[in-house]
């Protein structure tokens, strides 16, 4: 049986690996997600290492307030497209918001055009907003007009009603929107084992001097979480 501690540095584990670029991220960091181990395979680049760090006590009445440490290196070759610079910001960036960003499960309906990942969404009445991330098919198919299913995403802005849906600067109509759930980034495993992410800090100091060298960017988080005392396997 894992500890509650265990779950949720497991369940950080998991968020990390959604950091792909066919997921509508900036990078592919997420895909080669490591725990605590100090060196990386150049040739495993890019790759991403979560170390949980030394738990800090907070006391309350009959339960253990915890907070956890846990800090994220992200590790890039350099691209040549794009400045260092910018690329340590995108990496940044893609690590926040996988880490804390709300992901939302949408039921959907009349599915006519399959957006791309990165895709903003646009509800036809109430003009909300949310960022298509990837799509379940379990009925019907694109092609045929009638694909139903359930969509991930994430970045919502406003309030979707039951309505027809379109690809901001794209195609009309694409599919219409049924409910919309969201899990916040405190739900970080089964039954919301954590009370809450908090960032603390991040980004880069030394850039590349060189061609073909490594980016690399640190972000720091802090999560809190509570345990009956003297009891590290049961939640409050």
């Amino acid at each position: 049986m894992d500890s509650i501690r265990e779950q949720i540095i497991q369940a950080f584990v998991l968020r990390m690996a959604v950091i792909r670029t066919a997921n509508g991220y900036n990078t592919d960091c997420g895909q080669n997600v490591n725990r605590a181990i100090r060196t990386i395979d150049p040739d495993a680049l890019p790759a991403l290492i979560v170390w949980p760090r030394k738990d800090e006590n907070d006391p309350f009445y009959q339960q253990t307030g915890i907070a956890m440490p846990v800090d994220v290196e992200m590790y890039m070759a350099q691209r040549i497209d794009i400045t260092p610079s910018k690329q340590s910001e995108q990496m940044l960036a893609d690590v926040i918001e996988a880490a804390m960003g709300p992901q939302y499960a949408v039921e959907f309906t009349d599915g006519a055009t399959e957006p791309d990942a990165g895709d903003t969404l646009v509800g036809n009445t109430s003009e909300a907003e949310i960022f298509f991330q990837s799509a379940s098919v379990t009925s019907g198919s694109w092609s045929g007009g009638d694909a139903a299913g359930t969509l991930t995403a994430r970045r919502k802005n406003g309030l979707f009603a039951a309505e027809l849906v379109s690809i901001s600067g794209g195609a009309a109509d694409v599919m219409t929107f049924d409910t919309v759930t969201g899990t916040g980034s405190i739900d970080l495993a089964a039954g919301g084992l954590a009370r809450g992410i908090y960032y603390l800090g991040g980004g880069t100091d030394t850039y590349p001097d060189s061609d073909n060298d490594t980016v690399a960017v640190q972000a720091n988080f802090r999560i809190i979480y509570h345990t009956v005392d003297g009891d590290p396997y049961r939640s409050v």
